[in-house]
């Protein structure tokens, strides 16, 4: 029996208590060379979401993803995009545990479901692109299922993947375990989605302001510290991968953060979400994430 069916099996005893939500969350990612927009991508998922209670308080939360709605231009890499959806879909599967300080995920409860799952998914996606044997596309996917391997089989990393994820990355926090949510200054990692392989600091700031509906604004804004301006790993690779199509020179390297969450006091949980997150080459290139969530109505 499966961990899910064990927790509805405890809320049925009354050992647990469940309450569900509904999110929708929309994604839109867009790169830039010279101002030109040359990719965009859009990722539209519907949620749904188990919050289990023990009598602690102890909580965890279980997702399943109903709707899947990618676009891509150009579209020639539509196949792609879809494929790594189908893999991200998959870890959703996982039934986090969460800090009773911070609220954020410090457990995945069914790790060997999940790695089953993928070995599972492994052997399928050998045998549904086997005919891409000896090309360049067979090597690329190779590649994917070696990452894939390094993040799921490795229990530290899957946390750290599964708290990158956009959706999670809002909807975890320090609301769900406390009415007094952190505020100032604070130092938080940031990887660079222009430049893989590239961390830096963001120096964020928090607050909070009661609305008058009684919902509580969280707002967070950050930006990479004055010393990442002019990393000297980010210029050699500017000058690697980007100088020889838009031609210009490097400039300075930005980061800026924003998140802004309103939150239901009485329930503890999230109404509404957005992110956004501009990374660029001043002048030269931009990476724009734009994030928007909110909570669903319906009971379909």
């Amino acid at each position: 029996m499966s961990l899910i069916d064990r927790l509805h099996g405890h809320v049925e005893e009354g050992g647990l208590t469940l309450k569900r939500y509904k999110y929708r969350c929309v994604q839109t990612i867009t790169t830039k060379l010279d101002e030109i927009p040359v990719s965009t991508i859009v990722n539209k998922k519907d949620y749904s979401v188990e919050r289990f209670t023990d009598a602690e308080g102890t909580q965890g939360f279980a997702f399943s993803v109903r709707d899947d709605i990618p676009s891509i231009f150009p579209e020639q890499y539509e196949e792609s995009i879809t494929l790594v959806n189908e893999l991200e879909n998959m870890k959703v599967n996982a039934i986090i545990g969460i800090d009773p300080k911070t609220g954020q995920i410090t457990k995945v409860l069914n790790h060997k479901e999940i790695i089953d799952l993928w070995d599972e998914e492994k052997k399928h996606l050998t045998e549904k692109y086997k005919f891409l044997k000896g090309t360049a596309g067979s090597n690329a996917l190779n590649n994917l299922i070696k990452i894939e391997d390094k993040i799921i089989y490795q229990y530290d990393t899957f946390i750290k993947t599964l708290a990158a994820t956009p959706f999670y990355s809002i909807f975890f926090g320090q609301y769900l375990v406390s009415d007094q949510p952190q505020e100032g200054d604070d130092i938080i990692p940031y990887s660079s989605r222009l430049f893989p392989d590239n961390k830096f600091n963001l120096e964020t700031q928090r607050k909070s302001e009661i609305q008058e509906d009684g919902t509580m604004l969280l707002e967070c804004t950050g930006k990479n510290s004055q010393d990442s301006h002019f990393d000297e790993a980010i210029r050699k690779a500017y000058d690697e991968k980007i100088k020889p199509v838009v031609q210009y020179s490097f400039t300075q390297y930005n980061i800026n953060f924003t998140q802004q969450s309103w939150i239901n006091q009485t329930e503890r949980c999230l109404q509404k979400g957005t992110q956004t997150v501009i990374e660029e080459v001043t002048d030269n290139l931009t990476l724009s994430i734009d994030l928007q969530i909110r909570r669903l109505t319906n009971t379909i």
